[in-house]
């Protein structure tokens, strides 16, 4: 008999898409699911939905269990249906969203088979009005690195942190205290009390590199986010939930001195990106972030490498550097050949943010190509001109798009160069220092930063 898998979907005001959900629950090729329902005081029609697709669950064979409670937010209504897991494995998805029909099959049928795992994680589309944009679980090309340390990973964002991408070993999850710690009195964002535990707990994961899940973004998320404020105020309470979390796990894991160290790194990190997205550039806050960042990486990192906030003007590239330096990352060995360098979607954003990091170096393009060229200036694809001394420079981070270009490009035998490569190799060029084993993370820098 299949092991019964507890998936977890917190419900309020999703009445209008939720038939996506449970329509895809229902097409799962796996038949022994315990669904836990937790309504956080919808005003629309979601107890009518679930009245509609209880029969139809039942028929399926499906264990139902409905929680109606008043509204107190996103963490609350996961903690109440954490608590009432009785599955082999849990999982938790939005309402809104949908499961791929191997999304349950494919990660607990693999757990059941493998006892020696105690968590699994997969890829994901994002669909954006109808359009489909298939994304990896990682961050960066070095899986097994990433993989290795997961803790890092997830502070350091070299991982995606939303909860569906994961099917979890219900033992593992209790013996790694997040239902007994889940911190409910915050109202949007749990991510980080619910992956940081695991990763810290340092159980064996396993990816899978299938887009199982279908993120949908429509406007009516509860944690929707468009202007730099809405980021800002996010970036708040997920940074209470990961020192709340840390909390009690420095308790659990006194010896893991570095949590503390890598959550402030993290935080940095995403708060520059912001300013950075946002081009915050003249704010006062803005200073007073790039100066407590390089205190803090002038403290942990020995010998000092004495960074300044000049630094800090591209914060892509300087942390991709240090966090780089972390997973002892190295660039991808160049040696070109005799033919063009192109290249390929130049005028996406990832081309139009890293070309001018590649002029004066060995991969300056000779050639731009994208599908939106003029045909003068940046030109239409025109693969049949390529051959194998040729190098491709491929800018787009859509693993669909980019594996469509690879099926083309590989029969010709050409150098290629991801954009996971060409920000690494870039980074590199910017900040060799990081590469060279120049310094590193010092035990007394981080027992430093953990006493202030």
């Amino acid at each position: 008999m299949q092991p019964k898998v507890s998936v977890v979907v917190p419900c309020y005001n999703k009445s209008e898409y939720m038939h996506r959900m449970f329509d895809s629950i229902l097409a799962q090729i796996w038949n022994n699911i315990e669904l836990i329902l937790v309504d956080d005081g919808s005003t629309d029609d979601t107890q009518y939905v679930i009245r509609e697709y209880a029969s139809k669950f039942e028929a399926r064979g499906f264990g139902l269990i409905t929680i109606k409670q008043e509204n107190k937010g996103l963490p609350a209504a996961v903690y109440e249906g954490l608590k009432r897991i009785t599955g082999e494995y849990v999982c938790q998805v939005d309402a809104d969203d949908e499961l791929e029909p191997e999304y349950i099959s494919t990660m607990a049928g693999w757990l059941s088979l493998n006892p020696d795992y105690d968590w699994a994680a997969c890829d994901f589309w994002c669909v954006y009005n109808d359009r489909s944009v298939y994304h990896s679980y990682f961050k960066t090309q070095d899986h097994e690195k990433t993989l290795s340390k997961m803790t890092d990973s997830f502070l350091l964002g070299r991982i995606i942190d939303m909860v569906w991408v994961y099917m979890v070993r219900s033992s593992y999850l209790i013996k790694s205290g997040v239902i007994d710690n889940y911190y409910h009195e915050i109202n949007r964002t749990q991510e980080p009390q619910y992956v940081l535990p695991l990763a810290a707990n340092k159980g064996k994961i396993k990816h899978f590199a299938l887009p199982l899940y279908r993120y949908i973004q429509n406007d009516t998320q509860m944690s929707i986010r468009k202007t730099f404020d809405d980021y800002e105020k996010y970036y708040e309470q997920y940074y209470l939930i990961v020192n709340s979390t840390i909390e009690w796990l420095c308790d659990i894991h006194p010896e893991d001195k570095r949590l503390i160290v890598l959550a402030k790194w993290g935080r940095l990190r995403r708060m520059l990106l912001l300013f950075d997205h946002f081009n915050q550039t003249n704010s006062n806050k803005l200073h007073l972030l790039r100066k407590e960042t390089v205190d803090f990486i002038n403290q942990v990192y020995a010998p000092n490498p004495n960074i300044n906030e000049g630094h800090l003007v591209n914060p892509q590239l300087f942390f991709t550097a240090s966090v780089d330096n972390n997973f002892d990352y190295k660039p991808k060995r160049i040696n070109l050949r005799n033919g063009c360098i192109i290249a390929w979607g130049a005028l996406g954003k990832n081309g139009r943010s890293l070309l001018v990091d590649l002029k004066g170096t060995l991969l300056e393009p000779h050639e731009l190509w994208d599908k939106g060229g003029d045909g003068i200036f940046v030109k239409i694809p025109s693969v049949e001109k390529l051959s194998a001394n040729d190098t491709v420079l491929i800018f787009p981070s859509d693993l669909k798009i980019v594996t469509e270009i690879l099926e083309v490009l590989q029969p010709i035998g050409c150098m290629i160069f991801t954009y996971s490569d060409l920000l690494t190799y870039a980074t590199s060029n910017k900040f060799p220092e990081f590469y060279n084993h120049s310094f590193e993370l010092s035990p007394e820098g981080v027992n430093l930063c953990n006493l202030k």
